[in-house]
C-alpha cells in the first residue's frame, strides 16, 4: 500500500468514527418528557388546513406543528413570570444572535472559535463561551402561517347518491391553480376544508376568488391512499369577495347503505387485547380496554381487515359487508415471541397515587418484545413472554402524561411486584408579546434545558394566532431559548411548582434594531 492510498484510508477511518461517535453522543443526550406517543384514539382522517394524508398501514402519521393554543386550559391559574436567564459565576452570558452558515455548512462569522467546523450548537460571541444557540430545522426556522381562507362566501347542499341531505359531511375546495382535469385521486396538498354539513345538508363557509373545484367526504369514505377522491366535485367560479350560492354536491354512495363492522380482539388466554390498531381498508381504529373496535361506516361489498401490535402476529381477513349490515367478530391474536414468562408491577405518582393509561414497553436491545398499558389501578401485567428473558433480563420503560418518563435495565424475569414512581410534571402556558407594542408574536421558536449550558430536551418551531405555546415540563427550574422573525433572541429561566394545573407565562421580546 503506498503512502496516497495509506492517508486516504486513514481519513476515511477517522471520518467515520467521528459520525458514529457524534450520532451515539446525540441519541444518548436526546430525551422526551411524554415519550413516544402511543396511539389516542383515532382522529378523523379528513384533510385539514395543514393537508394531513390519510393514515394507511405501515404509514405513521405526522403531527402538525401549528396551533391557536386552545388547549391551554384555565388562562387565569398558576400565573408566572420570567426573567433572563443567569448563568453560573465564571461564565458568560448566553449569546443568541444569528449565526451564518459558510457554503459547506460549516459555521462562520467573526470570533468563532471553531470556524470550519459543524458543531451541534452555535458558538458564542466574540468572549468564545459556548452559547446553546439553536440548530437549523428544516426548510424554514419557523412554522408556516396558515393559507388565508379568502373573502368569497361559498353556499350549497351535499346529497347521497339517492338525494338524500346528507349531514356531517366535510366540504373541501381545491387550490385555484391545481388542474383537477386528470383521474385519480388529487394530493391533500392541494385540498382545504372550508366548511361541515349542517342536520339539513347545507354548508357556508369561505373560499378565494377565482375558478376551482368544489368537493365533499362524508366519515373519509372518499380517502384514498395517495388523497381525495374528488369524484363528487363541481367546478364553480366566484369573484374575489362575491357570493356563489346554489352549490350541490352528490356522494357516489347512499347513507343509508353504510354497513358496520364490531370487533373484539382476544389473545390466545382469551383475554382482551388493548391498544390493537385495527385497519379496515385506509381506515384504522383501535381496540378498547375490553378488546372491542368499531367501524361505524363501512361501503358494501369486500373489505380487507388487518391489525398490527407489537408481540403479536398480524391478522388478515377479508370480511363481506352488506347494505346496511352490521358485521360482528371474534378474533384472536397469536403471540409473535411466545414463552412462559410473566412480568406484573404498578405505576404509582410521588402522592402514591396509581397512574392510569400509563404505556408500558417490554424490551430487548435493538427491540421491543411487548407494549401494554396500566389499567385505573396503575397495574400491567405481560404473561407469555420468551424463555430467554430469565437470564437477561429485559428493559422496561414507562410513559404517561403529565409525567416525566421512567426506564430500569436488566429488570428480573419472572416478576411480579415491580413498582415503578414518577415525577409529576407541570403544564405550561408561553404567552410571547412583542415588548414594544404588546401584540402577540404569532410565529417562534423555542429550545428548552434543565441547565443553561446543556443540551435541549425539547424544541418546537410554531405558529399561533394568540402568540401561546401550552407544553409538559418538569418542575423545578427549566431554561427556555426563544427566537421569532424580527426579534431579538432571549433566554429566559421558568420556575415552576408541582400542583399547579396550568402555570402561565408572560415572554416579552424586544424588536431587532433596523
Amino acid at each position: 500500500m503506498n503512502r496516497t492510498t495509506r492517508n486516504r484510508f486513514l481519513l476515511g477511518g477517522l471520518v467515520l468514527l467521528l459520525f458514529v461517535v457524534g450520532m451515539v453522543g446525540a441519541s444518548s443526550l436526546s430525551e422526551s418528557l411524554d415519550g413516544p406517543d402511543a396511539p389516542p384514539e383515532p382522529p378523523p382522517l379528513a384533510p385539514d388546513e395543514a393537508a394531513v394524508p390519510p393514515v394507511v398501514p405501515g404509514v405513521a402519521p405526522e403531527s402538525a406543528s401549528a396551533t391557536d393554543g386552545s388547549d391551554a386550559g384555565s388562562a387565569g391559574e398558576g400565573k408566572g413570570s420570567v426573567r433572563p436567564a443567569e448563568l453560573p459565576a465564571g461564565k458568560t452570558a448566553p449569546s443568541l444572535v444569528p449565526r451564518t452558515y459558510e457554503r459547506d455548512g460549516s459555521l462562520g462569522g467573526p470570533g468563532d472559535p471553531r470556524a470550519g467546523n459543524t458543531p451541534r450548537f452555535a458558538p458564542a460571541g466574540s468572549s468564545g463561551g459556548r452559547s446553546p444557540g439553536f440548530r437549523p430545522m428544516g426548510r424554514t426556522k419557523y412554522a408556516p402561517v396558515p393559507e388565508e381562507p379568502g373573502k368569497a362566501v361559498l353556499e350549497g347542499v351535499v346529497k347521497d347518491r339517492q338525494g338524500e341531505p346528507v349531514s356531517g359531511a366535510v366540504v373541501y375546495r381545491v387550490k385555484p391553480d391545481v388542474d383537477v382535469t386528470g383521474s385519480g385521486p388529487l394530493s391533500f396538498a392541494h385540498v382545504r376544508r372550508i366548511a361541515r354539513t349542517g342536520k339539513d345538508g347545507t354548508f357556508r363557509g369561505n373560499g378565494p376568488g377565482g375558478r376551482y373545484l368544489v368537493t365533499a367526504n362524508l366519515k373519509n369514505l372518499l380517502n384514498r391512499r395517495r388523497g381525495l377522491d374528488t369524484g363528487p366535485g363541481v367546478m364553480i367560479e366566484v369573484a374575489e369577495e362575491g357570493t356563489k350560492s346554489g352549490i350541490e354536491i352528490r356522494l357516489p354512495f347512499a347513507v343509508a347503505e353504510l354497513g358496520r363492522i364490531e370487533g373484539r380482539l382476544l389473545d390466545p388466554e382469551g383475554r382482551p387485547v388493548r391498544r390493537v390498531e385495527v385497519f379496515v381498508d385506509y381506515f384504522r381504529a383501535w381496540t378498547k380496554k375490553d378488546g372491542r373496535f368499531t367501524f361505524d361506516a363501512v361501503l358494501p361489498g369486500k373489505a380487507q381487515l388487518t391489525t398490527r401490535k407489537t408481540g403479536f402476529v398480524g391478522l388478515e381477513k377479508e370480511i363481506e359487508v352488506g347494505a346496511g349490515e352490521t358485521v360482528r367478530l371474534d378474533l384472536e391474536l397469536a403471540l409473535a415471541d411466545g414463552g412462559s414468562l410473566i412480568l406484573a408491577g404498578t405505576v404509582r405518582d410521588t402522592d402514591g397515587d396509581p397512574v392510569p393509561n400509563a404505556y408500558v414497553y417490554v424490551m430487548e436491545p435493538g427491540r421491543t418484545i411487548r407494549s401494554g398499558s396500566t389499567d385505573e389501578e396503575g397495574v400491567f401485567e405481560f404473561r407469555g413472554l420468551p424463555d430467554r428473558l430469565a437470564e437477561a433480563g429485559a428493559n422496561v420503560t414507562i410513559h404517561a402524561k403529565g409525567h416525566i418518563s421512567a426506564s430500569r435495565t436488566a429488570v428480573p424475569v419472572p416478576s411480579s411486584s415491580l413498582a415503578f414512581v414518577l415525577e409529576k410534571a407541570v403544564k405550561a402556558k408561553l404567552l410571547f408579546r412583542n415588548a414594544g407594542s404588546g401584540e402577540p408574536l404569532v410565529q417562534y421558536r423555542l429550545e428548552f434545558r434543565r441547565d443553561l449550558d446543556g443540551h435541549p430536551f425539547k424544541s418546537a418551531t410554531h405558529y399561533s394566532k394568540d402568540g401561546s405555546y401550552v407544553t409538559t415540563l418538569p418542575a423545578g427550574k427549566i431554561y427556555a431559548f426563544v427566537e421569532a422573525p424580527d426579534m431579538e433572541p432571549r433566554s429566559v429561566e421558568l420556575d415552576l411548582v408541582p400542583g399547579e394545573e396550568v402555570r402561565e407565562f408572560v415572554v416579552e421580546m424586544t424588536p431587532s434594531p433596523e
